[in-house]
């Protein structure tokens, strides 16, 4: 497990994001020894292109809209690793998979809900007197 940065103090990378981030860069090395070689990618079998086709608003959502709306949630695109018969569906998909590598690959540290004070504390503000008169 790595350490990572996030604001000034050094943490422990959650050991599903760290291995999600080697695969993502091993993937990416793959994808670009493929186009840098001419490597033609596999044809997508019938029950992908199938689920791709369905699954996808392809004909409805920009690719750009698509990954602004569900990138950051998306770890594991594969679709275009793949080729389809659909020339439509094959140029959304490899710009998905293209806006999705662009990325930032570091996960973002959640902000901490402000901590509520409390009347123990010694900066809290004193509650407002009442009287019962």
């Amino acid at each position: 497990m790595s350490a990572m940065r996030f604001g000034g103090e050094f943490k422990l990378a959650n050991p599903v994001d760290e291995l999600t981030r080697r695969w993502q860069e091993r993937r990416d090395e793959r994808r670009l020894a493929q186009d840098r070689d001419g490597a033609p990618r596999e044809a997508a079998d019938p029950v992908r292109a199938a689920r791709a086709a369905s699954a996808f608003p392809f004909r409805r959502v920009t690719p750009a809209d698509y990954v602004a709306r569900f990138g950051a949630d998306m770890a594991g695109f594969t679709y275009d690793d793949y080729t389809y018969t659909d020339a439509a569906l094959q140029a959304w998909l490899d710009e998905v998979g293209r806006l999705l590598r662009a990325l930032p690959k570091t996960p973002e540290e959640p902000e901490a809900p402000a901590e509520r004070e409390t009347p123990d504390s010694p900066d809290a503000p004193a509650e407002p007197q009442t009287s019962d008169r």
